[in-house]
């Protein structure tokens, strides 16, 4: 007969005690003992050095085993990994310390125990029992302790190797550090830092659920709060108070909303809060109520005391709202209206708002929709040469007219000043600099055929994103050389000279060149203009109109062209009117001119610029008879 099993142990690949489970192998070469062989039942004699040495071989395999095993349970103690041993038939036939510790079972206990009531896991992605899940590797779930305790553990399950009865082992690991490790990422990623509110993306998202399920019929609220004199709070107490105060303000518009809410913090002093299943009236009722609790609010720091009010714009999302971006700019221009009639008030765009007011915000909601959908055509207009060379390319001034839902043509007149007003400019200017650079960079010409002017608002050359957005755009669709020229205000250049300079040295290195528009209209032409890389000085038009006639103005335009020269800048009348304006500029030896005299602006034939090429070089004049 064989050897029977050293006490405590188990022969083959089963587990017993509190030993780590070793497989076990046999060898078709058979053992003697005292000099018989087993498996022959033959007598055989040994002498007893040559039965020691055969003895002692056969333990070695055995031994080298355990000392493995004891290595696996080492490392798999430093991971805090435990191990639970299943029989054929699904029963608990061994579990370790650290097992035990996570699902609450001793050995003793748990031993011959169908599985499912001792390992009691759960998919968090679907809630439902896999208990009897094989093939884990790694796999995220929850163990559900004896106690009912809920831990996150990391499972793998594998059939024992070289055990042919069908015994398998589950390894888990706590991971409880990993999902609270992976739960503050996700936070973080979706929160305010600050405030602990949603970030402005994640309010975007909750906002997009709720104008997608208007569709269907359920109405919901966004309300846009502001505070007012914010910037007081800091300027007198410091940027910790500042923050301190935000802190606070979150709290108490938690404490004013419900739980079904959404609250969020999206700008720097600017809250949103989305009112689910919420009528207009009730939402004003809830804002209104937050107002109070903000203005019954003071705010102390060292001593100084605050009062701080806040400023509400109410929007109802309907079947009829557009976009997000569309919905938060309607609550957006809600609030500043509530900011313009006196401050510490809810605004609804109703018929308490001024007619001129309520008119120019439902004409930024339709530019924001324009915006989105792209409804623009680009007109052009020839900047005529005067005294320049004739053979050098066209130029020509792109202009921006907006479609209105039912097709109609709003000239820019009527949406640039609402635009610049509520923000919306660097959209508008995103839009044009795209379509143009996407249609220039289809020429195969090294030289350009024309010049094309686009014009840039103050708006989008204070935002740094914009340079970014228009070097990525040249990027992507180099244009030819020196077809490209951005007109920039005299107005915006004044206002922000550090960013405007900075921006034209950037672009100019692209190959982009620049206009000062306007020039002449403010107080200090001159004083800045040695600082700013500029190509063009376009004249401003008050003073070519009555050219002829006022001799201060000629006067001014005169001393501009001779400024230019000297800078070697070319210049460029605007607003060119009459043979004779035309005629006295050329005596004065202005570069260009561009006005009704040589041509109205024309639409871009289906807007693609591409058909400039075949457009006469200088159309018809537009002379009146």
């Amino acid at each position: 007969m064989r050897p029977g099993p050293r006490p405590g142990s188990r022969a083959g690949a089963g587990f017993a005690g509190d030993e780590f489970p070793a497989e076990r192998s046999t060898s078709d070469c058979e053992t003697t003992v005292n000099g018989r062989n087993p498996g022959k039942g033959a007598t055989m004699r040994m002498d007893a050095a040559a039965t020691a040495s055969t003895t002692r071989h056969a333990d070695e395999p055995e031994q080298t085993l355990r000392r493995e095993a004891v290595r696996a349970v080492a490392a798999l103690d430093l991971l805090g990994a435990g191990i639970v041993g299943i029989d054929p038939q699904g029963r608990i036939e061994y579990i370790d310390r650290v097992a035990s510790e996570l699902t609450g079972w001793s050995l003793h206990l748990a031993r011959s125990r169908p599985v499912e009531d001792v390992l009691v896991l759960r998919d968090p992605a679907t809630n439902c029992d896999s208990s009897d899940d094989r093939g884990l590797r790694g796999a995220l779930r929850i163990l559900v302790g004896r106690s009912s305790r809920e831990i996150p553990v990391f499972v793998s399950s594998t059939p024992l190797h070289g055990d042919l009865e069908g015994r398998r082992v589950v390894v888990l690991r706590d991971a409880t550090a990993e999902c609270a490790l992976r739960w503050q990422l996700s936070f973080d990623a979706q929160h305010d830092s600050l405030t602990e509110l949603l970030n402005r993306a994640s309010f975007e998202a909750e906002l997009a659920a709720a104008v997608a399920s208007a569709k269907s019929g359920t109405h919901h609220a966004v309300l846009y709060l502001e505070l007012d004199q914010f910037k007081l709070v800091n300027d007198t107490c410091g940027h910790p108070a500042g923050d301190a105060l935000l802190r606070r303000l979150a709290s108490i518009l938690t404490d004013g909303v419900r739980r079904s809410d959404v609250l969020a913090r999206i700008g720097g002093d600017e809250f949103a809060v989305l009112l689910r299943r919420c009528s207009v009236e009730n939402a004003i009722e809830t804002a209104e109520a937050l107002r109070e609790r903000i203005a019954a609010y003071r705010f102390s720091w060292y001593g100084q005391s605050l009062r701080i009010t806040a400023s509400i714009g109410v929007v109802e999302i309907t079947e009829e709202s557009g976009s997000v971006s569309t919905v938060l700019s309607a609550a957006d221009v809600a609030c500043f209206a509530a900011k313009e009639l006196g401050r510490n008030r809810v605004h609804v765009c109703k018929g308490s708002a001024p007619p001129a007011r309520c008119e120019e915000m439902r004409l930024v909601l339709r530019l924001a929709r324009a915006c989105e959908e792209g409804r623009f055509q680009v007109y052009f207009q020839p900047i005529v040469p005067v005294s320049a060379d004739e053979n050098e390319p066209a130029h020509y001034e792109l202009l921006l007219r907006m479609i209105d839902e039912s097709g109609e043509v709003v000239s820019p007149g009527a949406f640039v000043p609402a635009a610049e007003r509520y923000g919306l400019m660097p959209d508008v200017d995103r839009w044009i600099v795209r379509h143009t650079l996407n249609q220039l960079a289809q020429l195969d010409d090294a030289r350009a055929p024309y010049m094309l002017a686009v014009n840039i608002s103050g708006t989008s050359l204070s935002d740094d994103r914009f340079l970014d957005f228009v070097r990525e755009e040249l990027r992507v669709s180099p244009p030819p050389p020196g077809s490209v020229c951005f007109e920039i205000t005299e107005t915006a250049a004044i206002a922000n000279p550090g960013a405007v300079e900075r921006f034209m040295r950037e672009l100019r290195k692209l190959g982009c060149r620049f206009s000062l528009d306007d020039f002449g209209s403010g107080l200090s032409s001159f004083a800045y203009l040695k600082d700013l890389p500029v190509d063009f000085l376009k004249i401003d038009g008050r003073f070519i109109r009555n050219i002829c006639a006022d001799t201060v103005d000629d006067a001014m335009v005169e001393a501009i062209v001779r400024i230019g020269r000297a800078m070697g800048i070319k210049t460029v009348a605007e607003h060119v009117e009459s043979e004779a304006a035309a005629e006295r500029l050329a005596v004065l030896g202005v570069d260009y001119a561009q006005g009704y005299y040589y041509a109205k602006p024309a639409l871009v034939h289906r807007g693609d610029l591409l058909s400039l090429a075949a457009t006469p070089r200088y159309p018809a004049l537009a002379r009146s008879a």
